[in-house]
């Protein structure tokens, strides 16, 4: 990648320095970080820039005037920002809906896409589920709902539920908290509102299947993987300070507990999981810190998918706030206001060496 080599190991190239440089815990440096082929998309507080993966000047596209640059809550940082097709799609600057951006920038074309959210209801999580756009609104109260809309931009009359709760799991009164999408299958993890005593869990919707898992266990987060040929998915997640996997079939699994826990203690994640080439990758402290409150999130950590080893810090540094994870390289952004890159390392050999 064009990084230096110290003691064996590769450096990271510097992209981009001095974004989002903030006294502002929420501000300080780049919020959320994605790639495609050609470029690296970040926010900060004064909005939406990209850089070319080779490096560069960087260019602003949008400005935080417009749009949202920063987390609150629960939501995830991953999330701010989502790539499809030509153009990059963010919450508004009061998170009332989402707007879009094209990939090339400019102010006059940053447009809504989704409706405003009702009175007192901001956007939380978005994604997209094959071509459909999936977006979550919560109130004040945490209460969540879960809309799609096929055809963007979509106006108040397209926005429809995403999934019916009810047909769920029948006499349960759920509201999501997190989802994912392998392509095929929305998988969303739900918990019991509060006038209805019930379970948390996770349901995977794909061809009007339902796939469920219901018990106590709560999930921070979820990556969804599909089997091609089987009637199963693969769900990762994160909660309470640990990364776990779970296989969801179509019998209903009860309690949802993990199948395999791939990391805690020590390697408690600090970001959600990020799913790539076998491995998954997230942000978190160092081995020593066996508190996820405690300390920076200064390293980054994988763990083989299947479990069959112990999780690895990958880069040990400064204070990181993102991270993206391509076939080839890691991109962070640091808590000092940089952007930059690092060959991913090699998967381990699964055989002795000579």
């Amino acid at each position: 990648m064009g990084g230096a080599c110290s003691a064996g190991v590769c450096q990271p190239v510097i992209l981009a320095e001095g974004q989002g440089l903030s006294v502002e815990p929420y501000y300080a440096g780049p919020r959320a970080i994605v790639t495609d082929e050609t470029h690296v998309y970040w926010v900060t507080k004064p909005g939406l820039f990209r850089v070319s993966i080779a490096g560069g000047v960087p260019e602003k596209l949008a400005d935080g005037s417009v749009v949202s640059t920063y987390a609150t809550n629960s939501d995830d940082s991953t999330n701010l920002i989502v790539l499809h097709g030509s153009h990059v799609y963010l919450r508004s600057a009061d998170r009332t809906r989402i707007v879009r951006v094209p990939k090339t920038g400019g102010a006059s074309l940053v447009t809504p896409v989704t409706p405003v959210a009702d009175a007192e209801w901001t956007v939380g999580e978005m994604r997209f589920h094959g071509d459909q756009l999936v977006w979550m609104e919560q109130s004040f109260i945490r209460r969540h709902v879960l809309w799609t809309c096929a055809s963007l931009p979509c106006d108040a009359t397209e926005r429809h539920e995403a999934w019916d709760a009810d047909a769920v799991i029948d006499g349960l009164t759920l509201w999501p908290e997190t989802f994912a999408s392998d392509g095929a299958n929305l998988c969303v993890s739900f918990a019991p509102t509060k006038e209805v005593s019930g379970a948390y869990g996770v349901v995977c919707l794909a061809g009007g299947k339902k796939r469920i898992a219901s018990g106590t266990f709560p999930v921070g987060s979820l990556v969804a993987a599909g089997h091609a040929g089987a009637d199963i998915v693969t769900v990762y997640g994160s909660s309470g300070g640990m990364v776990f996997r779970t296989v969801i079939g179509t019998t209903i699994a009860s309690p949802f507990l993990p199948d395999t826990v791939l990391a805690s203690g020590g390697a408690a994640p600090r970001s959600a999981p990020l799913l790539d080439s076998g491995y998954l990758y997230w942000l978190g402290s160092p081995p020593a810190t066996t508190d996820a409150a405690l300390g920076p999130a200064n390293v980054v950590w994988r763990v083989d998918e299947s479990g069959r080893a112990l999780p690895e810090p990958v880069r040990t540094g400064k204070p990181m706030i993102a991270l993206a994870v391509t076939k080839d390289a890691l991109y962070f952004g640091t808590s000092d206001g940089e952007v930059a890159k690092l060959a991913k390392p090699l998967a381990r050999t699964q055989e002795a060496l000579p």
